[in-house]
């Protein structure tokens, strides 16, 4: 009837750290931080497979108006630009770079809506 998902089981696993203590909450910090690596790797793969098949991509979709409109060099172009953005984007999140790049969204975020407890 209901499969646990990794996020389910990984939310499980962060409350069961939280309630027992320091040494459970170091193994939900790995537990992040290798969700953020995976989620790193994902990105890096999805934008290599743009930049490789961004022909095959563009032959799929098309021009797009508002990116012929707006940006220089065409839909083609911007299929590359965007999968080199994922692919930069990919390499800050498996370094921990993108931790810090995003952690004044979150700290604010957290101030707004409170941590969750």
């Amino acid at each position: 009837m209901y499969s646990a998902t990794a996020r389910d089981i990984l939310l499980e696993n962060i409350v069961r750290a939280y309630q027992t203590g320091f040494s459970c909450f170091i193994y939900a910090k790995i537990l992040l931080m290798l969700g953020s690596i995976f989620l790193g790797l994902l990105m890096l793969i999805i934008g290599v497979v743009i930049v490789v098949f961004r022909r095959n991509i563009y032959n799929f979709t098309g021009y797009i108006d508002f990116v012929e409109g707006w940006f220089p060099g065409g839909t083609n172009t911007f299929i590359l630009f965007f999968g080199l953005a994922l692919i930069l984007i990919g390499i800050f999140f498996i370094t921990g770079v993108g931790s810090s790049i995003t952690a004044p969204i979150t700290d604010q975020l957290k101030s707004v809506f409170g941590s969750v407890k």
